[in-house]
């Protein structure tokens, strides 16, 4: 078709290239010298040789220089500006992904530039899901909004983002819970969003030591008490204790001065069940192993704060104080071992006398053996490497001997082993690899500019870390199902294009259907949906039909977990209701609420493989966006021993 009178053929050309239409790229080549021409000559090689599309920020700065040394009219100039934004919100999203703070702290950088130069409100969805994600700190984003969209609900978020990064955290909780209401009311009726925001608002108090509006926050909204672990709840409560001990010096009053242990007591009474024998002497040495065991979880809440950046003290202290208490009860031969131990390490004692006391716990419990040489690695600051090697090696040693009697959920804590995690692969995340790969063969056949999303990269660092041998990966029977259904007929096998388009059927989900008719073909969408699978298939059970079985057994365990959450399951599937979003509910005891039949097979499988003893994995994690398991990850994680990553930050934790 030839293009408006208004429009001179290159800025036609220039439209439907960030269209996805079809462009001339020859011909758009021509208007810039050579330098900015061989740069979007590299981002087309990027798509063809199977990359992302990704070009260096020194290429794109030297595209940006060539276009303002061009002879190009306004509009032109603007339009190979935004194939300039396009490149480098590829690497904003590329750079936010990993784990090295530099690189994360680099994509800040360019997105404000991206900002600063033209920003366009193509890019504002992207722009808020980097906030919610990853509290990407741009002030430009901020000001964007003062002048664009005055009052919007983001700006309290785009500024709690910015003393995340300065460390102003009581600021930052405060704008989070602010925003979080917005969230809740329509338009938007997200009630994922709300509770996400709510919690972000939570650990902010936490990290300001405001212990009084944390738990103030935490009572007033129920929900909150599934997305926090009760280790987080205990942190919380006793950090309060202790402050309004502290307040209240001199008054000497019952209530406050032992509510500290009380919270803490409490805590492992619940979670220690009571061994019961009739025999008086076994009675004794039930009730002595008992109280080993109340001191072990009291011991494992010491390191609690380090491990998740929060401030050590108050809580550190009263921790060690209920140590004391238990320690003082427990007089037992075991407990003199482990003493032994904690002076040897005082001492400075040789990996040799560290791994021989271990070993004397390792007959009668080889995971506290292996938790004892553990903290070994990470205290004993005072040996040299080859020393750290040798004792790192005994416990590999001690783990190998012990593997077959230790679960999945056990071994967390054992990161001196080096042992992968298995991540579970959800539907959605083959639906968004299925996403991409449509997307990156539409702009090869149109001498299209990718620029996927920072959510429809997350499936590209799966692939990344299972080909590195970082993780494992398992897509689940349910997965490649339900993948399958959404994109042509399970029964008869035939691929359907016009199926795959849902996929881009959201708000914010344009996609040129000239162009996707012509590039996606059935022939096509089966190499990608074969492609995609293979690319993920990395781990197996050993025998499929008595590990479906096995999964099957998880019925009870995970419906009681459903049903001890139903609360918020029930909320979660009443906001769906109001965005008429809620088709695929599942029945509970007379109530239809979400989780849908899909996500409960996968919840079955994870559990299973969390309580197996398959060699060589570290922990369970299901990868997924969907708000059925990250609304509840932490619950997730402490109940069922599974872990919940929805994005590559999240998965890092667990590496």
């Amino acid at each position: 078709a030839h293009p408006p009178e208004y429009l001179t053929i290159h800025e036609a050309a220039l439209i439907r290239l960030l269209d996805g239409g079809s462009a001339n790229l020859d011909e758009l080549l021509g208007r810039l010298p050579e330098s900015g021409s061989e740069v979007l000559r590299e981002a087309r090689r990027a798509l063809m040789d199977g990359g992302d599309g990704l070009v260096s920020e020194k290429r794109i700065n030297a595209l940006e220089d060539s276009i303002s040394e061009a002879n190009l009219s306004k509009l032109e100039s603007s339009l190979f500006q935004a194939i300039v934004n396009l490149l480098r919100m590829n690497r904003v999203n590329n750079e936010i992904q990993m784990s090295d703070s530099n690189r994360r702290q680099h994509a800040t950088v360019l997105l404000n530039q991206i900002i600063q130069n033209n920003f366009s409100a193509i890019f504002l969805d992207q722009v808020q899901e980097l906030l919610l994600e990853h509290e990407v700190a741009s002030e430009n984003f901020v000001s964007w909004l003062q002048e664009n969209r005055p009052g919007s609900e983001w700006a309290p978020i785009a500024n709690a983002a910015i003393n995340v990064n300065l460390q102003r955290y009581r600021e930052a909780a405060r704008l989070y819970k602010q925003a979080a209401p917005r969230f809740q009311a329509e338009p938007h009726c997200d009630f994922e969003i709300a509770t996400q925001l709510y919690r972000k608002s939570l650990i902010g108090f936490a990290q300001a030591q405001g212990w009084s509006e944390a738990v103030a926050l935490l009572n007033s909204h129920e929900e909150l008490a599934t997305t926090i672990t009760s280790r987080f709840k205990l942190y919380l409560q006793v950090s309060l204790s202790a402050q309004e001990q502290q307040q209240n010096r001199g008054k000497r009053t019952s209530k406050n001065r032992d509510m500290s242990r009380k919270f803490i007591m409490d805590f492992v009474n619940e979670r220690t069940p009571i061994i019961l024998n009739d025999d008086e002497d076994n009675e004794q040495f039930a009730r002595r192993e008992r109280n080993r065991r109340k001191e072990d979880l009291i011991e494992s809440l010491m390191n609690y704060p380090s491990k998740r950046n929060l401030p050590e003290e108050p809580f550190t202290g009263r921790v060690r104080a209920a140590l004391f208490h238990i320690r003082e009860q427990n007089k037992s031969g075991r407990t003199r071992v482990e003493n032994r131990f904690r002076e040897a390490i005082k001492d400075e004692e040789e990996p040799l006398e560290l791994v021989s006391i271990a070993n004397e716990v390792a007959s009668e419990d080889p995971i506290r053996a292996l938790g004892m040489l553990e903290h070994a690695v990470s205290v004993c600051t005072y040996l040299g490497r080859m020393e750290k090697a040798r004792l790192i090696a005994s416990m590999k040693t001690l783990y190998s001997k012990n593997e077959n009697n230790i679960p999945i959920k056990s071994r967390r804590i054992f990161s001196s082993v080096d042992l992968a995690p298995l991540v579970v692969i959800d539907t959605n995340l083959l639906l968004d690899a299925l996403s991409a790969a449509i997307l990156r063969k539409m702009a090869m056949e149109r001498n299209g500019i990718i620029n996927p999303n920072s959510s429809l990269l997350f499936h590209h660092t799966l692939r990344h870390l299972r080909i590195e041998r970082k993780i494992r990966t398992f897509v689940p029977l349910t997965a490649k199902h339900e993948f399958m259904n959404k994109i042509g007929n399970k029964e008869t096998g035939e691929f359907d294009p016009s199926r795959a388009l849902s996929l881009f059927t959201g708000p914010n989900q344009y996609i040129n259907l000239e162009a996707y008719q012509e590039a996606i073909t059935p022939e096509i969408l089966q190499e990608m949906h074969s492609e995609i699978l293979n690319s993920f298939h990395d781990w197996e059970p050993s025998n499929t039909s008595d590990f479906l079985r096995e999964v099957e057994n998880e019925q009870h365990v995970v419906e009681s977990f459903i049903q001890s959450h139903k609360e918020i399951y029930r909320r979660v599937t009443d906001f769906k209701d109001q965005r008429g979003t809620a088709d695929k509910r599942t029945e509970f005891n007379g109530d239809s609420i979400y989780p849908e039949k899909g996500d409960l097979e996968i919840m079955r499988t994870a559990t299973n493989l969390a309580s197996s003893t398959y060699p060589s994995i570290g922990s369970v994690i299901v990868a997924t966006r969907d708000s059925d398991f990250t609304l509840l990850a932490r619950a997730l994680e402490e109940t069922l021993g599974v872990g919940v990553a929805k994005n590559a930050s999240e998965l890092a934790q667990w590496l």
